[in-house]
């Protein structure tokens, strides 16, 4: 058996724009509860933190990111290694110039949501546009999964993955060893 060990990123290193200055808020269906957890361990660089709601998925459980100023971007992505049931069970991103009208931009059903999991990662994909702000709605519900986001990362137009294993900085070792 072969494990692969991606070490924690250094800011350098994290895939995407810098979460430096980023804002978030989050919040469950009518505004009648608060997510469990502080939205901004969903960008504190540290993959044993989350945000989470705490309990079941519900529809319109929505988290809010302000990148703090304009960006051209098409991605999103949530590091759920950790928790890897805890993805969006269907989703709508919508995203916003001033943080009060927003244009929906990506949306998915839980199939489609579930076969975006690769390697840990859900990942969500969309025409380049021009945001401040980034809103993913919680579109399914699981009564028992969380919705969780231990790492939430937001890709440039211009950001290209690695290709190779010393671009990923990937560590082989064999399990037990």
């Amino acid at each position: 058996q072969v494990t692969v060990a991606v070490p924690k990123p250094s800011p350098a290193q994290r895939p995407g724009l810098s979460p430096v200055g980023w804002q978030a808020t989050a919040i469950s269906p009518a505004g009648s509860e608060e997510s469990a957890t502080e939205p901004q361990l969903a960008f504190d660089g540290d993959p044993t933190t989350r945000w989470t709601t705490g309990r079941g998925m519900k529809p319109g459980d929505w988290f809010v990111l302000d990148l703090g100023h304009p960006e051209r971007i098409n991605r999103v992505w949530a590091d759920v290694a950790a928790s890897p049931e805890d993805y969006p069970r269907g989703y709508e991103i919508g995203v916003s110039l001033e943080g009060t009208q927003w244009k929906t931009v990506a949306e998915a059903d839980e199939g489609t949501s579930r076969r975006s999991v690769r390697h840990g990662v859900w990942r969500a994909s969309f025409d380049p546009v021009e945001a401040r702000f980034v809103r993913i709605r919680q579109r399914g519900s699981h009564d028992q999964w969380w919705w969780s986001v231990p790492e939430l990362y937001v890709l440039p137009e211009s950001y290209r993955a690695p290709t190779s294993r010393s671009e990923l900085n990937v560590h082989r070792t064999r399990a037990g060893k």
